[in-house]
C-alpha cells in the first residue's frame, strides 16, 4: 500500500562563527595558533563539493517545493511528489591516524489530518517522542553517520542530506494538510568519540490539502 513517507535520505548559508583556537609551543617559544576543528551545514545556493549525479556536479541546496517523481517499489511504485530540503555537511577529515567524523540525530514529528502522525524517536512514560521529545533517534540507523560520504581533495569529507517527506499521488485520502517538524543536530567527534562541535537547524514544513508545499530550514547554528 502506497503511504506518507518520511524522506530522510541520499543547500548559500556558511556558519560564520568564531572558532575556538588551539595553541601549540616550539622549542624556541613560539606558540603556534590553530583553529579547532569545526564542522559546516550548508543549506541553501549549490554543494560547495561535486557529486556523482550521475557525473559529477554541484548539487542544488534549499527549498524543493513539490517536483514529481518516481516512487520505489519499496513505496509502491507509481507516482509522488517529493518536498524536501536538501543540505550539505562538510567537515576536516582530520589526520590519518585519528579521522574525524560526524553523528547526525534528530527530532522528528510528521502530522496528518486524519489525527495519524510519525515520530522519531518513539514517545515512551512521560516523553511524547517526536520534535518534543529529549532524546535523540540516530538519522540512520543505527549510528547517524551517513554511509555515502565522500573525501574531497581540499581534506574535507562532505555529503548531502534531503530530509522532507513524499507524498504519492493521488494523495491518500485524509492526509493531507499534513505537516512536519524535525530538529537536527550534527556532531563532529574524532576516533576516541571526543567531541570537536556541533550545530543544530529545524526543519519545518508544511503541505496544504491542494498539494502546495512550503518547506523551511533555520540556518544552522551552534548548540548550548
Amino acid at each position: 500500500m502506497k503511504k506518507l513517507t518520511t524522506c530522510v535520505r541520499s543547500l548559500t548559508y556558511l556558519l560564520a562563527l568564531a572558532a575556538p583556537l588551539a595553541c601549540d609551543a616550539d622549542v624556541g617559544g613560539n606558540v603556534a595558533v590553530t583553529p579547532a576543528p569545526r564542522l559546516m551545514v550548508k543549506i541553501q545556493g549549490e554543494s560547495d563539493q561535486r557529486y556523482p549525479l550521475p557525473e559529477p556536479e554541484h548539487y542544488p541546496l534549499g527549498p524543493i517545493p513539490g517536483r514529481d517523481i518516481t516512487l520505489p517499489p519499496s513505496m509502491g511504485g507509481g507516482t509522488g511528489k517529493s518536498y524536501v530540503w536538501p543540505f550539505e555537511v562538510s567537515f576536516p577529515a582530520g589526520p590519518a591516524a585519528c579521522p574525524h567524523h560526524v553523528h547526525q540525530w534528530k527530532r522528528d514529528t510528521v502530522s496528518y489530518a486524519d489525527g495519524s502522525g510519525e515520530t522519531s524517536p518513539p514517545g515512551r512514560g512521560d516523553d511524547p517522542g517526536g520534535f518534543d521529545s529529549e532524546q535523540w533517534s540516530p538519522d540512520p540507523a543505527p549510528d547517524g553517520i551517513n554511509p555515502v560520504t565522500q573525501r574531497n581533495p581540499n581534506g574535507t569529507i562532505s555529503y548531502v542530506d534531503a530530509p522532507g517527506l513524499i507524498v504519492p499521488q493521488p494523495p491518500l485520502p485524509g492526509k493531507l494538510p499534513a505537516s512536519k517538524r524535525t530538529t537536527y543536530r550534527w556532531v563532529l567527534h574524532d576516533c576516541t568519540e571526543r567531541m570537536l562541535d556541533r550545530q543544530d537547524s529545524t526543519l519545518t514544513l508544511t503541505i496544504a490539502a491542494s498539494g502546495a508545499g512550503s518547506p523551511a530550514l533555520t540556518p544552522p547554528t551552534p548548540s548550548s
